[in-house]
């Protein structure tokens, strides 16, 4: 928080992420490709592409910490994917991006919408933009 004369301003240095139901025909400067698991698609030209794992429903194999870790331990998958891909990012293994594009279907696109919420690392990483969920 900062202030200047008599107006405070607060800076969210979270990383937003944009949901689409599509991907668009060019990658956007910057950012990162979030997709879902059954997105045909095999696009170039993104900093960085992740592709969801499928759900399962059981707490994901993969920890950032290991087994047993607080806040790694019964996560969603698509909690641990966008931990994974913060920690990638902070660690220099991925391209620096400024932000995330999700093509997600609107169902995963409602869960990480949740998760945008309620996850505590998640939250603190990245947040929802106001672009709303292509139908």
């Amino acid at each position: 928080m900062s202030s200047i004369g008599s107006t405070e301003l607060f800076i969210d240095a979270r990383i937003p992420v944009d949901f689409l139901a599509r991907a668009p025909e060019r990658p956007w400067p910057g950012r990162a490709l979030l997709l879902s698991p059954s997105a045909p698609l095999q696009p170039v030209g993104w900093l960085t592409v992740v592709r969801l794992p499928p759900a399962t429903g059981q707490p994901p194999g993969t920890t950032v910490h290991g087994s047993g870790c607080a806040c790694c331990t019964g996560r969603h998958e698509q909690a641990t994917a966008l931990t994974l891909l913060f920690h990638a990012r902070a660690k220099g293994a991925v391209a620096f991006f400024t932000g995330v594009v999700a093509v997600l279907l609107p169902e995963e696109a409602a869960v990480l919408r949740g998760l945008l919420q309620s996850d505590p690392f998640v939250s603190g990483c990245y947040v929802a933009t106001d672009t709303r969920i292509e139908q």
